[in-house]
């Protein structure tokens, strides 16, 4: 792109106080560069070597984002989470080696899209197999430790003593990015196959706007939950692939692959359980799983459970949100032989006591087997019923 070319021109007399050089030049010097800078890197790396007697055995990495001034994508310049917040431009993913001397080793260039912690194993091979090393200790982030990443480096590593599967047991414990006002458990995913989830209750619209900016610099994708209407407008202002649904006060930013398997159903008592019912929708739709849904199917009308029979024998959970006396859990669980998860809601005249009559009815329900999560906690059924389908 012109604009951008002409203004890294211009960049290194004001910011990198380099000498001027005609701006033909570097135009004509383009190509050769591009067509020549493998060997280029290497000849500047092995004079570097030889001057200064440098051993090739500690590497450090690191991952930056460069931005175009051309809002137009072309497959590898693309849209994508630019490190300094500039929204809308265009960017490529840079990552630079170094050697424990602070001398550069290398550097490889990566689509705008492309998630950092997946150029990591792409990086050291390429750079075992240019220098011709069988071993190098490589220093990055904890944001290059992804679960596959980690399993390609054991595997590399392993000595036998200690099986792949039981070594990312032990590394279930990873690190967590600290913010001012977050800890953020980067790695639950790792554990549990279930990335950390916002709640949004509570939190500045600011807040959450820089937690779900940390957790996408890790390719993780982000689930708020009980977000309010402004913080989700803020969300989708920053973040163009912002999913809000009002009802369930839920804002997905991606979601995770396919779980397969069969689906899960929700049913809910009346309309006025629908927040909660969503919110389990939502959840469980990012977790991956096929979702049905069948409203209004309280017992003060039980007959309406005909309808959904074979909804009922053909998905793999049920979750059943009820509020008032909270009896549909319970029923539904009567009539069939698969887990069912009861959701108290918070709906109710006075002798519901904001939900707590319905959670002691599923509690006390007679029908073996019922499992039942906190008064209006769809997301924590949904993800209890993600769990009961199995988890890779």
């Amino acid at each position: 792109d012109p604009v951008s070319k002409y203004a890294s021109y211009t960049n290194q007399r004001d910011y990198l106080r380099i000498p001027q050089i005609e701006l033909q030049w570097i135009y004509r010097s383009l190509d050769y560069l591009h067509d020549n800078q493998e060997p280029i890197k290497r000849i500047i790396y092995n004079k570097g070597r030889n001057l200064f007697n440098q051993k090739l055995d500690v590497v450090f990495y690191d991952v930056t984002t460069f931005y175009f001034d051309s809002a137009v994508e072309d497959g590898f310049r693309e849209k994508g989470f630019g490190k300094d917040g500039k929204i809308g431009k265009t960017i490529i993913v840079f990552g630079m080696l170094i050697d424990q001397n602070k001398q550069p080793v290398g550097y490889e260039v990566y689509r705008g899209k492309q998630y950092e912690g997946h150029t990591f194993t792409d990086v050291l091979n390429r750079l075992k197999k240019k220098y011709q090393i069988d071993k190098v200790i490589c220093v990055a982030d904890t944001g290059m430790m992804n679960k596959d990443n980690i399993k390609d480096i054991l595997e590399k590593i392993s000595t036998g003593k200690l099986s792949v599967e039981e070594a990312l047991e032990k590394l279930g414990d990873f690190p967590s990015a600290l913010m001012d006002f977050a800890h953020i458990d980067t790695h639950r995913f790792l554990r549990r196959g279930i990335p950390e989830t916002v709640f949004g209750e509570g939190k500045t619209p600011e807040q959450i706007e820089q937690i779900v900016e940390r957790m996408l610099s890790t390719e993780s994708p982000v689930l708020i939950t009980r977000i309010s209407s402004v913080a989700a407008e803020g969300l989708a202002g920053r973040f163009p692939d912002a999913d809000y649904d009002p009802v369930s006060s839920t804002v997905l930013v991606g979601r995770l692959p396919s779980a397969g398997g069969r689906s899960i159903l929700v049913m809910a008592a009346g309309t006025s359980d629908l927040p909660v019912a969503e919110e389990a929708c939502r959840t469980a739709a990012f977790l991956g799983r096929d979702v049905v849904r069948a409203y209004d199917v309280g017992v003060a009308g039980i007959h309406r459970l005909a309808s959904y029979r074979n909804e009922m024998t053909s998905s793999g959970v049920i979750i059943a949100v009820a509020g008032m006396e909270g009896a549909l859990p319970g029923v539904i669980a009567g009539l069939v032989s698969k887990p069912v998860i009861g959701v108290p809601t918070s709906i109710g005249y006075g002798a519901s006591f904001s939900g707590i009559t319905p959670l002691l009815t599923m509690l006390s329900s007679c029908a073996g087997g019922l499992t039942v999560v906190n008064i209006d906690n769809g997301y924590g059924a949904a993800v209890a019923a993600h769990l009961m389908l199995g988890v890779d």
